[in-house]
């Protein structure tokens, strides 16, 4: 845990009152925890009036993976200019601003603390309430960024990306419980190591692409059932919601080492390595969904983002899931299923909001708005209370035939 250090500004002259009795509310969400550079002005009726996002893409692409020192240097070239172009697409002032929110938590360290400097540094020059925001919940909450979308508490979501995989159950803006969590690895990380290993980067036509996304358009190629079971592994054994990637990861690595590389059916290993990691997704989910239905729990929606998300095949799959059990899904669009700015300010505005609407006191309120002479940044923390145990070890009245998540299929099939 690191301990940002800024001059000492003495917040005592603040005053809450002009800002607590405004309805609408005007946030800078800062987003800097892992590679991109993201800055957005959002406010509380959805309107993004302002974002820029800069990527590192390349940088990764070239190195073969995130450096922490490189990122860390691009965060400091391109804050400022994100921060300031951002405000002149919105038209605004800071003073105008009623918070400015910014990641703090779980990212990579030396990122982290990029975003959270200036945050800090703008919240003391203007005077702004500065509201730290926990990453993975963030991408929860930018379900409900879509004026066309009324996502109502509680909600569950579902988290998948580069470095996490998770369940959980959001009571409120700042209550998140967690009921499944991956034991090893994530879906993205899967992906992508068993891509490299299979040599898609060396590809010319996939030089420019994430492993992850070329490995998708390679497997969009499959025309039959056994295209996508063709390099089939064991799913993993894990109890209650729980995920592990890890296993599905070595069991590739270990089949590929069996299998001269030369005479692998590339669109077939793709789409069967796809299929695996979707399918034990889909498992976990349905058995989330069902326990939730015989407790008669008050859930009806599912918010599913993080980057692995804008898989479509992947969101497809979880929709036919999500039909069988008469909930709906809410997929943010691609933009906000990856790092940015928006889902910062909203989550920020969402904050805000469940403050002034449920009554919380003034003296808890004044916590969160004095203006912070530092905040901490981590590399980890869980979203919410862990009651991954509580749901588990848990089995399926009626398991997926798992051929019926496939395009080929139009329902899916319990049995």
């Amino acid at each position: 845990m690191k301990k940002l250090k800024t001059i000492i500004f003495s917040s005592n002259s603040f005053s809450t009152t002009s800002f607590l009795n405004r309805t609408k509310k005007l946030v800078l969400g800062i987003e800097t925890s892992c590679d991109d550079t993201a800055v957005a002005i959002v406010d509380s009726d959805k309107n993004v009036l302002g974002r820029r996002n800069f990527s590192k893409k390349d940088s990764q692409i070239r190195l073969g993976g995130i450096s922490p020192s490189v990122v860390g240097e691009l965060h400091r070239k391109y804050i400022d200019r994100a921060v300031n172009e951002s405000m002149d697409e919105a038209g605004i002032r800071f003073y105008d601003l009623d918070a400015i929110a910014v990641t703090t938590r779980p990212g990579i360290v030396v990122s982290l603390k990029v975003g959270a400097n200036k945050a800090v540094n703008l919240s003391q020059k203007y005077q702004l309430p500065l509201i730290p925001i926990h990453h993975m919940r963030a991408h929860a909450l930018s379900g409900g960024l879509d004026k066309h979308t009324n996502l109502k508490y509680p909600f569950l979501t579902l988290l998948i990306s580069g470095g996490h995989a998770l369940l959980a159950i959001v009571h409120s803006p700042v209550d998140f419980e967690l009921i499944g969590q991956s034991e090893g690895g994530s879906p993205g990380e899967c992906l992508d190591k068993i891509g490299r290993a299979i040599g898609i980067s060396r590809l010319p036509q996939y030089k420019e692409y994430h492993t992850g996304a070329a490995m998708e358009e390679i497997a969009f190629e499959a025309k039959k059932v056994e295209d996508y079971t063709k390099y089939q592994v064991r799913m993993p054994s894990v109890n209650g919601c729980n995920f592990n990637f890890s296993n599905i990861k070595s069991s590739y690595l270990m089949l590929l080492q069996k299998v001269p590389i030369d005479s692998i059916d590339l669109v077939s290993m793709c789409a069967s390595v796809q299929f695996t990691i979707t399918a034990h997704i889909c498992s976990k989910l349905h058995l989330a969904l069902e326990k939730l239905s015989s407790e008669k729990s008050h859930v009806k929606q599912l918010v599913v983002s993080g980057g692995v998300a804008s898989n479509q095949f992947i969101k497809e799959c979880l929709s036919k899931v999500c039909k069988v059990h008469s909930i709906d899904i809410i997929t943010p669009p691609k933009k906000l299923c990856t790092d940015n700015g928006e889902m910062i300010g909203w989550a920020g505005c969402e904050i805000l909001n469940y403050y002034d609407t449920y009554g919380i006191s003034c003296a808890k309120r004044q916590i969160l708005y004095d203006i912070k002479d530092y905040i901490y940044v981590k590399d980890k923390e869980l979203i919410g209370n862990d009651s991954s145990n509580n749901w588990g070890p848990i089995k399926s009245d009626k398991k997926i035939v798992l051929t019926s998540l496939l395009p080929f299929s139009k329902d899916l099939i319990l049995k």
